[in-house]
């Protein structure tokens, strides 16, 4: 009888087994496809974001928006970690793919940084050559005008020229040799650096302009004045010593017979 009984209580456990292991697994699968679908919808959150990212500022746009979502992902992570990373190979697919699309990402925002980088040094280096060149310019207008001048002012004009050209060469110089390979690539900017180049090699290597020396000039007219006042105080002193040798000719004594 005892073991009748016995017999019937594990009947009416095993019976009450069968529909708790049945809610078991029906949770864990729903607790599965909670996860799927959060990891999906991160993953599509971060094609749209890297579909969008074009340029630098596109990331401005987005960038609130890419921070918080890796934000709410990794701490969803960190909470699912083991049923992602240990337990089900699906849901670890989706996330090595998910983390493959960040990194891509993050790769795209570094290369769009540096493009932006170097539009603005480019736009930057431009303006500076731009003027650098425009006063090359009125440099080299003058220097065309030195002919039409008079000697001293041609030479303090070629001198100022001279000594403006040492003040904006070699900044402009150190710059040229600093962004020498974007100044490479960036067709104007070469162009702007062949006019400053241009203009500096024809007032720096100009020969400077010599002005006449007033005090050389009346040494040398002082000298001629000299040897010409003795060459005809010479010429006079012997018309008169000739004089002299005649006069006394004609009155030489005779005598008489």
């Amino acid at each position: 009888m005892r073991t009748k009984t016995l017999s019937v209580i594990i009947w009416f456990i095993l019976l009450a087994a069968i529909p708790a292991r049945a809610v078991s697994q029906s949770g864990h699968a729903d607790s599965i496809k909670a996860i799927k679908n959060e990891l999906k919808t991160y993953q599509s959150q971060l094609e749209t974001i890297e579909r969008n990212l074009v340029t630098y500022e596109d990331y401005d746009l987005y960038s609130s928006t890419y921070r918080d979502c890796v934000e709410r992902m990794d701490v969803f992570y960190e909470a699912n970690k083991a049923t992602i990373a240990l337990q089900n190979p699906m849901l670890f697919e989706i996330w090595s793919g998910i983390k493959d699309l960040r990194e891509d990402i993050d790769e795209k925002i570094e290369i769009l940084r540096k493009e932006a980088e170097a539009e603005a040094l480019a736009r930057k280096l431009e303006t500076e050559l731009t003027l650098t060149s425009i006063q090359y310019e009125q440099m080299n207008a003058k220097f065309q005008q030195l002919p039409q001048m008079k000697r001293k002012i041609a030479k303090d004009t070629l001198a100022a020229l001279k000594s403006r050209d040492m003040e904006l060469y070699p900044i402009y110089a150190a710059s040229k040799t600093q962004h020498k390979d974007l100044i490479a690539r960036n067709p104007l900017l070469d162009s702007l650096c062949g006019r400053i180049d241009i203009c500096h090699k024809t007032i720096s290597e100009a020969p400077n302009i010599e002005t006449v020396k007033w005090g050389d000039i009346i040494f040398k007219v002082t000298i001629v004045a000299a040897l010409l006042a003795f060459l005809i105080n010479l010429v006079v002193s012997k018309k008169k010593l000739n004089t002299q040798l005649n006069g006394k000719k004609k009155k030489k004594y005779t005598p008489s017979i």
